[in-house]
């Protein structure tokens, strides 16, 4: 369970262009040392900018998706306590008229 975010510190051009093509997509690239399309220019992937950009961002995406089953999580705990919560009082007054 993880409700703090890693930030990554990378270049706001960068993270643009990983947004622009997802976390699946970079993960690919990363994975194949594949070409990098940035700012109209092809980059390898083994740049040291690009490498050393890519792998905070993966972090930081996995976070944010870690946070959100967090969150998804309580919630359903929550609803899940309520619905017993409501369950019990309708049991008391079916049992225990005034």
């Amino acid at each position: 369970m993880r409700f703090r975010l890693r930030k990554a510190s990378i270049d706001a051009e960068l993270r643009t262009s990983f947004e622009r093509y997802g976390k699946g997509a970079m993960q690919i690239v990363l994975a194949t040392t594949n070409n990098f399309y940035h700012e109209g220019v092809t980059h390898p992937i083994t740049e040291e900018l690009f490498r050393e950009s890519l792998l905070p961002w993966l972090t930081e995406q996995y976070d944010k998706e870690e946070r959100k089953e967090t969150v998804s999580l309580i919630m359903e705990a929550a609803i899940t306590l309520f619905v017993f919560l409501e369950l019990f009082v309708d049991a008391w007054k079916h049992f225990f008229p005034k």
